[in-house]
């Protein structure tokens, strides 16, 4: 994980009861994390629940181990280093981690891609922000075949997608993307804007487009991230990369 920035501030203001969490061992050269959350807190520590793999599997982690995790609030990832340093038995087992002196900010960009080829479908959309909140609707005076747009993902990451479609698309305009990734994961009119463009294949002036997602929450984030983890695993054994 690559660090942006130091967080200004007490890490208190990041860590909630409830909180989803990623750890993997602090010596381990795997990008493989683990999945927890926060069940309790106190002045000094902060208490997790036993880490799973992706099929639920308990994964064991030794007393005084360091670890090193990740988590998102309020649409904002950040990573720390830190280690076990005891355990709760009530009202059911728990590991207790230590709260780190540093935190650390990763910005979107920096989340790591993984390969696909994946058909979806988009719809056109003009953001709107009103007074109850942020809305998309569909632009004014266009057709409903024009709203519609097709294509494949190439390559996913927690803050985007690279996309090829079978309308142009311009700068800063916005999709609604709905695909299926696999069995487990898919993307349910996820907002996306255009924030790069590729040219592909300069003889048919084919395009492909770099998609930043927005306004999206840290559940839907996290569960990208965690079918990019899984993507690059089956990468890896198949000797891909």
């Amino acid at each position: 994980m690559q660090y942006a920035r130091e967080l200004k501030g007490n890490i208190d203001s990041i860590l909630e009861i409830g909180q989803k969490i990623l750890v993997k061992p602090a010596t381990s050269s795997s990008n493989t994390y683990y999945y927890s959350n926060i069940q309790d807190l106190d002045k000094e520590h902060f208490y997790i629940t036993v880490p799973s793999d992706e099929k639920g599997r308990p994964i064991g982690f030794r007393l005084n181990e360091e670890v090193s995790v990740s988590i998102t609030n309020r649409g904002k990832r950040y990573g720390f280093n830190t280690a076990i340093v005891g355990k709760k038995t009530k009202p059911f087992f728990m590991l207790a981690l230590k709260k780190p002196e540093k935190v650390f900010v990763v910005e979107l960009r920096q989340y790591f891609r993984v390969p696909i080829f994946v058909p979806f479908i988009g719809k056109r959309v003009v953001r709107v922000v009103g007074k109850d909140g942020i809305s998309y609707q569909p632009p004014e005076n266009m057709k409903l075949q024009d709203i519609i747009v097709k294509g494949h993902m190439h390559d996913i990451s927690g803050g985007g997608v690279f996309i090829t479609a079978d309308k142009k698309l311009e700068l800063e305009e916005v999709l609604l993307l709905r695909a299926r990734l696999d069995d487990e994961h898919a993307l349910a009119d996820i907002p996306a804007k255009v924030v790069r463009k590729a040219l592909l294949d300069p003889i048919r002036k084919k395009e492909g487009y770099g998609m930043m997602f927005i306004d999206i929450d840290d559940k839907t984030r996290e569960q990208i991230i965690k079918f990019c983890f899984k993507r690059q695993r089956e990468l890896r054994r198949a000797g891909e990369i």
